[in-house]
């Protein structure tokens, strides 16, 4: 798509009638990031298809299933997003798609999403400032000094108003960063580097998606042999990744 050249690629997944048919549509540039973009939808769509009870209630029509599914907690379509787009990340996986290619490769899927975590976590705190008893006399100022102090780059300060949301989007997004950080150790300590390829692994994030997001990320956490959501998993990964 000519007209689509230096932007980034256009994704949406459409749940058209889930859990049964979710469509997913990419327009794409080219690179890294058409990568990316296709593996985060495709995980996004795995929290459309997942059965739930709460996605079926007794009685309700089919037109209503997505209406129902939005309303449970919308950090699970974002952790759903990272499980997927966090195989560029496996550097075992990249050589079954690029072969030889996979040691560069995976140093710039690395380098990508440390960008993005940085950006993500400064979000996060701008998310946070805001939302301080203290009002903020400048919100868009305020972004940009955040997100530049964290980046050490100029920043669009287009968006900056979804940190104002009551629904803490940034701040979701975070977690399911934190989330899939300690997903991918647990993947990593329990079904080894491979753990794409394994049955048994398949099976265990299968149950993991049967809650389909209804217990939230903390509910799912026990499964993890966890308590609270970390980041000490995704620091000892970029550690090793550069």
């Amino acid at each position: 798509d000519l007209a689509r050249q230096g932007r980034p690629p256009l994704s949406e997944a459409i749940p058209t009638r889930p859990p049964d048919l979710v469509h997913l549509m990419h327009v794409p540039t080219a690179g890294l990031a058409d990568v990316r973009t296709h593996l985060s939808l495709l995980g996004a769509c795995l929290a459309w298809t997942a059965p739930s009870k709460v996605l079926h209630p007794a009685g309700k029509p089919p037109s209503h299933w997505a209406e129902d599914h939005a309303l449970e907690d919308p950090e699970w379509a974002e952790a759903a997003a990272h499980l997927l787009r966090g195989l560029l990340l496996e550097r075992q996986w990249l050589k079954t798609q690029v072969g030889s290619a996979a040691t560069d490769m995976s140093f710039l899927a690395a380098a990508a999403e440390l960008f993005w975590l940085r950006q993500t976590a400064a979000r996060f705190h701008f998310e946070l400032l805001v939302w301080d008893n203290d009002p903020v006399e400048d919100t868009e100022a305020l972004y940009q000094e955040v997100l530049q102090a964290a980046l050490t780059v100029q920043t669009n300060p287009l968006g900056y108003t979804d940190g104002l949301s009551p629904g803490m989007p940034w701040t979701r997004r975070f977690r399911a960063h934190l989330f899939h950080g300690m997903l991918r150790h647990h993947l990593l300590h329990y079904f080894d580097c491979d753990w794409f390829q394994n049955p048994r692994a398949g099976d265990f994030v299968s149950k993991l998606w049967q809650s389909d997001g209804s217990l939230g990320l903390d509910g799912v956490l026990e499964i993890l042999d966890s308590k609270a959501l970390r980041a000490d998993n995704l620091i000892e990964y970029f550690e090793h990744a550069f």
